[in-house]
């Protein structure tokens, strides 16, 4: 109320006197005071629209941010897949190996078996590298290159 009644004796706004306590301020010479002085005028809808601006911009900002992990959930969900994929691969090879080594090691058995078998009937009639060659040839590849 004080600076009000500055501005009207400083004859910064006019003012129509209604009576002796009451007047009223033109609103076109608060308007020219504003501009004067480069204010903005005081509305408070003015005040609302700006922060729902500032609003739209963090929603803006958020939905962002939002779409950008969504993306980057997605790569590594597909990165994880491809990975159990081939640990699941990786699995079935490592269960099928110990039937290999038992067929392997059965064919094995067999070979010298035969071996034996076939020395004794031989009775030092071949020589040893003939019997390796037999032994060799009995014994499948797949064993031969976990040897090596």
């Amino acid at each position: 109320m004080r600076q009000t009644d500055r501005f009207i004796k400083k004859g910064a706004w006019e003012a129509v006197h209604v009576n002796a306590s009451l007047r009223k301020v033109l609103v076109a010479s608060v308007e020219a005071f504003n501009a004067r002085h480069d204010r903005r005028p005081v509305d408070l809808l003015e005040r609302v629209k700006d922060r729902l601006h500032q609003q739209e911009h963090v929603a803006g900002d958020i939905l962002r941010q939002v779409a950008l992990l969504r993306t980057e959930v997605e790569e590594r969900h597909s990165t994880l897949s491809k990975r159990i994929g081939d640990l699941e691969g990786h699995l079935r090879l490592l269960k099928a190996q110990p039937q290999q080594e038992r067929e392997a090691r059965l064919t094995l058995e067999q070979t010298v078996a035969a071996l034996s078998t076939t020395m004794t009937r031989a009775e030092g009639s071949q020589n040893l590298s003939e019997l390796v060659r037999q032994l060799l040839t009995r014994i499948p590849r797949s064993y031969c290159a976990r040897l090596a």
